[in-house]
């Protein structure tokens, strides 16, 4: 955290600007990273006010995105927490999408046995898969493809299959694996088994 030498340039209510409606949502996002950075190091608004020369209304408005910052004032508070003025300023121009809410069944399935249902919630960088697997149940064949593959087991206790080898995984347990090899999944146990995988390499 550095320390600020700051002239005596504190805004009345006239010296601050309003906000075109382009700005608002820039402003937003840079007041709630300057907010963050504040609680993180556990500051008042008081004290970091006073460190970089400005009220603390007024950065008390600059964390809301209400108001705009001088390039002076923002060359302050980028000193005052000792960060580069770039993570400040990253993808403020950038435009966010709303969260995306889906239903598991609204998925892609790929049929690999009975019992098994094999949900493609991603089709790349990397392709998604989510499995749940019956008591009893097996992938109907074993395959191979190019990439590597990254299982994490969410509960059960599955077994892999890999090449001539045979693997008991656990509730928790992550496999990692070139998929040049074949493989596959069974659920010999008494209990569902449920899994997510990464493919590095987009198969199915």
């Amino acid at each position: 955290m550095s320390q600020v030498v700051a002239s005596n340039d504190k805004p009345d209510e006239t010296e601050i600007p309003a906000l075109e409606p382009a700005d608002r949502d820039r402003s937003r996002l840079l007041g709630a990273r300057l907010q963050e950075l504040r609680r993180m190091r556990g500051l008042s608004l008081k004290k970091v006010a006073a460190e970089v020369g400005v009220s603390s209304s007024f950065l008390s408005m600059v964390e809301r995105g209400q108001t705009d910052l001088s390039l002076t004032r923002f060359s302050r508070l980028t000193e005052f927490f000792d960060v580069q003025p770039s993570e400040l300023l990253m993808e403020l121009n950038a435009t966010f999408r709303p969260p995306e809410f889906v239903d598991l069944g609204s998925f892609r399935t790929i049929p690999r046995g009975d019992g098994v249902e094999f949900y493609v919630l991603q089709d790349d960088n990397p392709q998604m898969i989510y499995v749940r697997m019956a008591p009893g149940s097996k992938f109907s064949d074993p395959r191979s493809h190019r990439g590597s593959d990254f299982w994490f087991v969410l509960e059960g206790t599955p077994v892999l299959h890999y090449g001539s080898e045979t693997y008991r995984l656990k509730t928790g347990q992550t496999a990692r694996f070139s998929s040049t090899l074949p493989h596959g999944l069974a659920n010999p146990g008494d209990a569902p088994a449920t899994l997510m995988a990464l493919c590095s390499v987009p198969y199915w």
